[in-house]
């Protein structure tokens, strides 16, 4: 049985969803807006939709508990490339900055913004749509078999 439209939807789920996000992050200045592809694929039975985008989305989207500090180098370069420099009081370097910001999440964490799942994904009645593209698979199966008896 072939599953035209179900692919079909899915296809346009993947690509709704991805450009969705990467507006959303563009949006919020996260460079991790250009890091966004998506992809449908098919093994065996099961079709898998991808998006892949550089790791720290999950920071992004869940947050990160307090606990452990992330990586100075990673701050470092995430100053670099926004050009954030303290506010006020003396100056100091890039790395004792990126050292100050990797502390403070170390103890304080990092509070999630989630709206990948729960409202572009959820927002677009994946359950319904996908039962819908099957239903039209269906029907065109019977068709083609009706068709074919005949």
């Amino acid at each position: 049985m072939k599953f035209d439209n179900l692919e079909k939807y899915l296809d346009y789920f993947a690509d709704k969803v991805g450009n969705d996000y990467k507006s959303y992050l563009a949006n919020q200045n996260y460079n991790i807006a250009n890091t966004i592809s998506t992809r449908v694929e098919l093994f065996g039975n099961v079709y898998s939709v991808y998006m892949n985008l550089a790791d720290y989305w999950k920071y992004i989207e869940y947050g990160r508990p307090p606990g452990k500090r992330p990586p100075i180098n990673a701050i470092l370069k995430w100053i670099q490339q926004k050009g954030i420099t303290p506010r006020s009081g003396k100056p100091m370097s890039q790395k004792s900055l990126a050292f100050l910001i990797a502390r403070k999440i170390g103890r304080d964490g990092i509070k999630p913004r989630p709206v990948l799942f729960p409202q572009i994904i959820e927002g677009e009645n994946f359950n319904e749509n996908v039962v819908k593209a099957l239903q039209k698979d269906v029907q065109q199966y019977i068709k083609d078999i009706k068709n074919n008896i005949i």
